[in-house]
């Protein structure tokens, strides 16, 4: 396939990716939490397919099969099956940061990461995708930690 197509491919997917981080920050029914997870984790298998397609790299084919194996299919799965058997069901709880909150701190961390990725990757001479995606990999690391802190109680 055409690196350019492959290349605007995954930062569209990339994109994506950040939008159902905000649908994981505003949600608080934990089944929705774990297909927005599911979706989310579909969408980086789908780019780790791209990206191999681009780079014919096997270790990117098989990083995809295993997560979408494992992060888009059999997690949830094993979440769903135990929030089900569990006798005390409560939704999470927003304490610290409510989700507005929560999206603005998220723009804050992304834009604070690709600020210090742009000083430190300056010298270098790196794929404008692996910049991006090295940002993003970090910023919604950051964002999952911030929104496990940022609840009250995840389930009880």
């Amino acid at each position: 396939m055409n690196v350019v197509l492959l290349d605007g491919l995954v930062k569209i997917l990339l994109v994506l990716i950040l939008v159902s981080a905000v649908f994981i920050i505003t949600r608080r029914d934990l089944f929705s939490l774990f297909r927005s997870y599911s979706f989310q984790s579909a969408l980086i298998a789908l780019i780790a397919f791209f990206l191999y397609l681009r780079e014919w790299n096997i270790v990117l084919l098989f990083m995809a099969i295993l997560t979408l194996l494992s992060k888009s299919i059999l997690i949830p799965r094993i979440l769903k099956k135990v929030y089900s058997s569990m006798n005390n069901q409560h939704d999470v709880e927003f304490c610290y940061l409510q989700p507005s909150g929560s999206i603005f701190v998220s723009i804050i961390l992304i834009i604070l990461v690709q600020i210090i990725f742009s000083r430190i990757l300056a010298g270098l001479a790196l794929d404008n995708l692996f910049f991006i995606g090295a940002v993003l990999g970090m910023s919604l690391t950051l964002i999952g930690m911030m929104i496990v802190f940022s609840r009250k109680k995840v389930v009880s």
